[in-house]
């Protein structure tokens, strides 16, 4: 008997993982790691060479210039945010922390955004260049908006349970 009670348990576990704001805040964190794998930016100057800025390092693709720079705020900020999103996942008992993570990650998000923005701009006009600013830098601000639903579904359970508390 004491199997199937905790069986049923564990499955109520599952479910609770099953949540909208759970998949939002996976999808969020998906988002925020793909930046990690696709090219924030790429240049092209007037001698024809090529550029790449990446989530961690600004780097010449050209054979025969040798320029890299290392852009740590952005690996730091979409890695916190990743890492932030990943553990909310795990607190849907925890609904008020879940909240203030949510909020939390998405203040790493507009960092993001702000650094993001910041390098690509910087790099753009020190080298007199062409920027073909790539997919990813648009990530963030999809992870903002999935971070901010994720919130709302969060703030909508906590405002449930706090309304069956006050009939009891």
């Amino acid at each position: 008997m004491e199997f199937v009670f905790y069986f049923c348990k564990e499955l109520k576990n599952i479910y609770m993982l099953q949540r909208i704001q759970s998949i939002y805040l996976l999808l969020s964190a998906v988002f925020s790691g793909l930046i990690f794998m696709i090219p924030l930016a790429e240049y092209i100057d007037g001698a024809s060479q090529v550029y790449e800025l990446s989530f961690w390092k600004f780097q010449s693709l050209s054979a025969g210039a040798e320029i890299s720079f290392l852009v740590y705020p952005i690996a730091f900020f979409a890695g916190l945010s990743t890492l932030l999103n990943l553990v909310s996942i795990f607190l849907f008992k925890k609904r008020v922390l879940q909240m203030r993570i949510s909020v939390f990650t998405i203040i790493m998000l507009l960092a993001l955004i702000s650094f993001a923005a910041f390098y690509i701009f910087k790099f753009k006009s020190d080298l007199n260049a062409d920027v073909a600013i790539g997919i990813s830098s648009f990530f963030p601000l999809i992870s903002i908006i999935l971070t901010l639903l994720a919130f709302r579904g969060i703030a909508r359970d906590e405002n449930l349970v706090r309304s069956v508390d006050r009939i009891r």
